[in-house]
């Protein structure tokens, strides 16, 4: 995958669910958790691409944990790719 190219629907979607996730990361997840539709959706987007993610709605989590988990998830996906 070249920076700045999407080689496919999936880099596009991937690339989008990691804009989101530095976007909420950088404003700060204090009070944002009525405000993480942009996330699922982008998340569900990449979930139908056949890419198994964590979900938020687990039980118990926070948004700064799911947050974490997909950021770890998107990183070993890069490496995978790579």
């Amino acid at each position: 995958m070249e920076d700045g190219v999407a080689s496919s629907a999936t880099d596009a979607r991937l690339r989008a669910l990691e804009a989101e996730v530095l976007r909420l990361a950088e404003r700060g997840v204090a009070g944002l958790a009525l405000h993480t539709s942009g996330l699922e959706t982008v998340a569900d987007a990449v979930r139908a691409t056949g890419i198994d993610l964590p979900t938020g709605s687990n039980a118990g989590k926070t948004l700064s944990e799911y947050i974490l988990e997909l950021r770890y998830c998107l990183g070993v996906i890069h490496a995978l790719r790579r």
